[in-house]
């Protein structure tokens, strides 16, 4: 087999130059910046800063809405991570057994992925309208005053709801290519099972930490 190569070593390190200067400039200089004004009471224009220490850090964690804020963040991401992955993987077996329309039932499982998520938030605002929204109706004949914006768990229950209906197609292209890069020859369903239970769990995993560590800025209120 042949291998491509470079015939001047500098070419790489010419052609990699934008890209790792981009991953510099925008990700790690602003994370060390951070990381040192952390351990500083700066004032707002920058003029000057005094070094507190670990003052920050304390006071936040003696700030009650900020350890609200952090809780909610917690259970909202265990909740979108175990519902994303449980219905992603319960379509992915459904689709990979469909035999007539699959390409149809695939493709009306994927194509939220397509979605926006500023538009997926409209979507979820305009079903779950106060005065018309068609879910609120359906929970008000159920006996649930839903109201988002006035009752903290309607609230939050919508964000999790529309977060999970977001990330649900990502999640089952992954399952559904790896289901059916599995030979189930032999019908050895449970050995397959088995296999999917893991990759759930690892991507369960990932999930929690990309949400916890790479995306810790974010707050959902």
């Amino acid at each position: 087999m042949k291998r491509a190569g470079f015939a001047n070593r500098w070419l790489p390190i010419l052609l990699l130059i934008p890209q790792l200067s981009i991953v510099a400039i925008f990700f790690y200089w602003p994370a060390v910046q951070a990381m040192q004004s952390s351990f500083y009471l700066e004032d707002p224009f920058g003029f000057g800063s005094t070094f507190v220490g670990l003052d920050n850090y304390s006071d936040l964690f003696k700030n009650s809405e900020y350890l609200k804020i952090a809780r909610f963040t917690l259970i909202f991401t265990l909740l979108v991570t175990f519902f994303s992955l449980a219905l992603a993987l319960l379509f992915a077996v459904k689709a990979d057994k469909v035999l007539r329309g699959a390409k149809t039932y695939r493709t009306l499982l994927m194509w939220v992925y397509a979605v926006a998520p500023p538009v997926a938030g409209f979507i979820g605002l305009t079903l779950m309208n106060q005065r018309w929204g068609p879910l609120t109706e359906l929970f008000k004949s159920l006996g649930w005053d839903f109201t988002i914006g006035v009752h903290y768990f309607d609230t939050a229950f919508a964000a999790v709801v529309v977060s999970v209906w977001k990330q649900i197609p990502v999640n089952f292209i992954f399952f559904l290519s790896g289901l059916q890069s599995i030979p189930f020859r032999g019908n050895d369903l449970g050995g397959s099972s088995a296999q999917s239970v893991i990759l759930m769990i690892l991507v369960l995993a990932l999930t929690v930490f990309q949400f916890r560590l790479v995306e810790r800025r974010i707050h959902y209120t």
